[in-house]
């Protein structure tokens, strides 16, 4: 074992010693408990719901998504800091033990979350294509030999030079790993490998004719920051964090949003809270949320399953929205926005509210497309609409006053 290898075996110890002392404050907050509760209750609706799938039920539409993102997505998690590309820059000849380790690191955490999904979708596998179903085994190794392929590519997509070679390998790594998903559930399994290995062997001379940088510094810093700032956004649901410099995302379309607030000093706080929102990851997140719970509420008709989708996306949101309370937390810039106090907490309170009423609103159309009664998808909206106004006229104002208070 090299120095390097001890350097990173050292970074991974004191980013599990850092995190540790938060996740003891999710685990204080019940969270788990909660987690664990509705755990149950998702698998108790999945088995509900099973027994009721029509023998021509299109399960392919909801397992082959759901494995294609998550083969395809995910970064290399290499734990590095960014005074690395100075003082490791001359040791560039040496770091291959570090980011091996680096590259080991993120295959095991994803695979792990590989095998969960596709164990979570085996059971209706199973159910929809019957004595014909294969092997868990099997289509554990293909994926994860899929997924492998997919952490290398992502590694030759961040050493290239070009920002437009880089998208390319991108979209390549994409289509390459629904391509090699579609072709696992579609033809017999020798078959499905040799495409792997037909997409394997493009992929390879796709890079090979690209210009690469030796290490990609630059892009290797903002995967690490991109995957540090999501524990710190879930970490601050529960409890006071670091703060952290906001990732500004470029979007053309969300930010006109704001050309439908008016143009005067009392909606500056909320013209401030809105763009940042907009050009955050937390408006990724909740989109995500909503289309995710949207997709569940049409495939699962049953109506415990409806309560318990409709109402968990519910609570996941309001829970994620309140961290847009701590995006300018310490910037002493916000102190000149006129209003004070209140009116920025009111700003922060309105937001959320509009969020959660568009979400409700969306869900509870979901719930009616889905071929529920009527009067279930009904009651569910109208539910979902009074938490709304509860949690964001009474129970979150009075949280971040508390909070404001404190500080």
């Amino acid at each position: 074992m090299n120095g390097f290898e001890t350097l990173w075996r050292t970074r991974r110890q004191a980013f599990l010693r850092e995190t540790s002392i938060y996740w003891r404050d999710v685990g204080r907050s019940g969270f788990f408990s909660i987690l664990i509760l509705a755990l149950i209750a998702g698998i108790y609706g999945y088995a509900k719901a099973l027994k009721t799938l029509p023998p021509d039920f299109p399960y392919l539409w909801i397992i082959l998504p759901l494995l294609a993102l998550t083969v395809a997505s995910g970064r290399i998690r290499t734990f590095l800091r960014e005074a690395d590309r100075v003082f490791l820059l001359p040791a560039e000849d040496r770091l291959q033990g570090y980011f091996r380790l680096s590259f080991r690191h993120s295959f095991l955490m994803q695979g792990i979350r590989l095998l969960l999904v596709l164990l979570a979708v085996w059971p209706l596998y199973h159910k929809g294509a019957g004595t014909g179903a294969l092997p868990y085994w099997w289509l554990a190794a293909f994926l994860l030999l899929t997924k492998w392929a997919g952490l290398l590519t992502v590694w030759q997509q961040a050493r290239c030079v070009s920002i437009r070679h880089g998208r390319l390998i991108a979209a390549y790594r994409w289509a390459a790993g629904t391509m090699a998903v579609y072709g696992l559930f579609r033809f017999p399994l020798p078959y499905a490998f040799l495409l792997l290995l037909g997409l394997a062997l493009t992929g390879v001379l796709l890079i090979r004719s690209l210009p690469k940088f030796r290490i990609p510094w630059e892009a290797l810093l903002r995967y690490e920051k991109a995957q540090r700032d999501l524990y710190y956004l879930f970490f601050s649901w529960f409890t006071d964090v670091p703060a952290r410099p906001n990732s500004i995302k470029r979007r053309m379309l969300l930010p006109r949003l704001t050309k439908l607030l008016p143009f005067e000093s009392s909606s500056a706080f909320l013209y401030l809270y809105a763009l940042t929102f907009l050009r955050s990851e937390l408006s990724s997140i909740y989109l995500r949320l909503l289309a995710v719970g949207a997709l569940f509420l049409i495939l699962f008709q049953g109506e415990l399953a409806q309560v318990i989708i409709y109402g968990l996306a519910l609570l996941i949101a309001g829970v994620q929205l309140a961290a847009l309370d701590q995006a300018h937390r310490y910037s002493p810039w916000i102190q000149l926005y006129p209003g004070g106090e209140q009116v920025r907490i009111r700003a922060v309170t309105t937001l959320v509210l509009i969020a959660l009423l568009v979400q409700a609103l969306v869900l509870g159309a979901a719930s009616a497309l889905s071929g529920t009664s009527f009067s279930l998808s009904a009651l569910l909206t109208a539910a979902g609409l009074a938490y709304a106004f509860g949690y964001a006229r009474l129970l979150l104002p009075r949280r971040l006053t508390r909070r404001a208070e404190l500080i």
